[in-house]
């Protein structure tokens, strides 16, 4: 019985490992690549949209997981040129290569929510 305890538990530990692994990489939307997940819990960001910021796991089941990932995007002047960095948190699950949730900023000094979906280049 031991034996076959500490065996569900490798497999369990394995299928966690893997499901963090998928996501790990580069992640974007219709307009291109938006930010790279690395595994030390850093995202990067193209500098020239703005500057990455960290992202950590939620939750886990057994065919996904769930993160919260931090960036802060450049909102740009009416000439085009960056202005500021603004503070954007994704927060959905990951399924393969599709990730499907929410990105929040403050806008106005309210909190302001829309649904996103991005997908693993």
């Amino acid at each position: 019985v031991e034996a076959r305890v500490a065996g569900a538990a490798k497999l369990q530990a394995y299928l966690s490992d893997q499901r963090r692994g998928a996501t790990v990489g580069d992640w974007g939307d219709d307009e291109g690549f938006l930010f790279r997940i690395k595994p030390d819990g850093v995202v990067d960001v193209l500098p020239s949209r703005g500057e990455g910021v960290s992202w950590k796991l939620v939750a886990e089941d057994d065919l996904a997981v769930t993160i919260e990932a931090t960036v802060k995007l450049y909102q740009y002047t009416r000439g085009g040129r960056p202005a500021s960095a603004r503070e954007h948190v994704y927060t959905g699950t990951v399924a393969g290569d599709a990730f499907s949730g929410a990105v929040s900023t403050t806008m106005f000094g309210e909190k302001a929510e829309a649904d996103f979906s991005m997908r693993k280049m």
